[in-house]
């Protein structure tokens, strides 16, 4: 992976919105997100060895005094505002795909998110779901999950969005389930 990218465009608004792009993604790189819908994990991040929520116990909260929440709220809605800049978001998916392969390809046994099988239990979902989790990518592909320890309120959140997934695999057709299954 490049350190450094030039981007030229004869239209400045259009190049500006691909450097948003890209920084974009930087976000999520290495960081300990849950994505699918973008449920930020603040109990597990930590700076210098130090736990966030070790010393703010209210981050990412709406009643958090230093206003961690509107970090989440930007990153939900980056991918729509970049759209309606430049029309797609292809840089954000190409360089996640980049990382992703260089750590196959050199088995560099990295933390990213990557969509994976997630058991039912694991990762505070009730039923078993496709979704992005840290997982260590290596020479296998995932070469296993990271799991966190999760507030109740991240549980909440994570089920959630599992739900809105299976919901979404639900009305296309995709998956199909017994009504015992649907009922639980």
């Amino acid at each position: 992976m490049a350190s450094e990218v030039c981007l030229i465009d004869h239209d400045a608004n259009k190049a500006s919105a691909e450097a948003e792009d890209i920084q974009h993604v930087g976000v999520f790189l290495g960081c300990p997100l849950i994505t699918g819908t973008s449920v930020p994990i603040w109990s597990s991040i930590h700076v210098g060895g130090m736990k966030l929520r070790d010393i703010n116990p209210r981050i990412g909260e709406q009643d958090d005094p230093e206003k961690w929440y509107e970090i989440a709220d930007k990153v939900k809605n980056v991918g729509a505002q970049l759209e309606g800049k430049k029309g797609s978001c292809c840089w954000g998916v190409a360089v996640s795909t980049a990382e992703i392969v260089d750590a196959i390809v050199r088995n560099t046994k990295v933390v990213l998110p990557a969509s994976t099988h997630i058991l039912s239990c694991a990762h505070g979902t009730d039923k078993d779901v496709y979704m992005s989790v840290p997982c260590v990518i290596g020479r296998e592909g995932v070469y296993c999950t990271v799991r966190q320890k999760l507030s109740e309120q991240e549980k909440s959140a994570v089920q959630t969005c599992a739900d809105s997934i299976r919901g979404i695999l639900r009305e296309c057709g995709i998956l199909q389930e017994t009504n015992n299954e649907v009922e639980q």
